[in-house]
């Protein structure tokens, strides 16, 4: 058994040798982290620079002075660049797609930055614009309070008591008759419906931020609640990232049925060719380590077992 894990260790060491002086292939892969995980990598680096004697932290002087350097750069006072980024932003119109990808190129911008000036990613200016533009859109695009499906209807009903009856009733013509003698309330029921289904995607994407910086509790939290929401176009991404938290916690049967509902709940939302090639990759990933972990186990049982055997001997054995 321990020749056997000497051998494997001998053949990552070796592999590890071969990728970094031979085809670059780790630099590759910490050039891809790095802009995938910008905060991750930068605070690997400051560790690495710090020798561990510190950990890398938010420092409450270094934030203020990335903030100084951002109201010199508007040409305003500490107190009011916040409000005056927010305009500026606000005056060129983008839309929210613009504005999320905005703040996605700020954020693996910390990773330069927090090597340039020896912060701590999260007290970068990059950083802090970040999470200005986030409280922003979370303001302006989500509600305050999440709400279930169910919830969201009652809400409705209590407005106007006429739709809940049209509505229970399941008839296709009422209801198509009534929306067109109630437009302006129509679009009201728009309007909630797509900041409910706003709520499923954030919690969506912060539990797949959460998941790659390997914070599973986390994620699995953020996931579960955004599956309350049970919006239908967001439940399967939901599913996925609670099924690699499950996966990565050694929870193999809990991950391989959130995969497979997922990839079974894809058919339904016609989702493209890449989701469902990604999908089916992590179902295989996690039958991978699920086998593995199976493996492992099996061998060390009966290694123990072996030895337990040897202990204890035959009755001719006696001395």
């Amino acid at each position: 058994m321990l020749s056997f894990i000497g051998f494997i260790a001998l053949l990552i060491f070796g592999k590890f040798l071969w990728d970094t002086y031979v085809t670059g292939k780790t630099k590759q892969d910490w050039d891809r982290y790095s802009r995938n995980n910008p905060e991750s990598a930068a605070r690997l680096e400051r560790n690495n620079l710090l020798d561990f004697a510190t950990h890398s932290e938010s420092n409450q002087v270094h934030r203020n002075v990335s903030i100084k350097a951002l109201a010199e750069y508007h040409q305003c006072s500490i107190d009011n660049v916040k409000d005056i980024f927010i305009q500026s932003i606000v005056e060129l119109k983008v839309s929210v797609n613009a504005a999320q990808k905005y703040i996605k190129t700020l954020r693996q911008n910390t990773y330069a930055e927090s090597s340039k000036l020896n912060f701590d990613p999260a007290d970068t200016p990059s950083a802090i614009k970040a999470e200005w533009m986030k409280e922003y859109l979370d303001d302006k695009l989500y509600t305050k309070r999440w709400i279930k499906k169910d919830d969201m209807f009652e809400d409705i009903f209590a407005i106007n008591p006429e739709f809940k009856q049209v509505y229970c009733s399941e008839d296709r013509n009422m209801i198509i008759e009534f929306g067109n003698n109630n437009t302006e309330f129509m679009m009201y029921i728009i309007e909630q419906a797509n900041r409910f289904a706003m709520n499923a995607q954030r919690y969506l994407n912060e539990a797949e931020e959460a998941l790659s910086s390997k914070e599973y509790t986390l994620a699995t939290d953020l996931a579960n609640k955004g599956l309350d929401i049970e919006e239908s176009s967001i439940m399967p991404y939901l599913l996925r990232v609670r099924a690699l938290c499950y996966s990565n916690s050694r929870d193999y049967d809990l991950a391989i049925k959130d995969i497979d509902n997922a990839l079974s709940m894809l058919t339904n939302i016609n989702a493209s060719k890449d989701d469902i090639e990604l999908f089916e990759e992590s179902k295989r990933k996690i039958n991978i380590k699920s086998a593995l972990s199976l493996f492992f186990k099996k061998t060390y049982t009966n290694s123990i077992t072996t030895k337990e055997e040897g202990v204890e001997g035959d009755d001719n054995d006696y001395i």
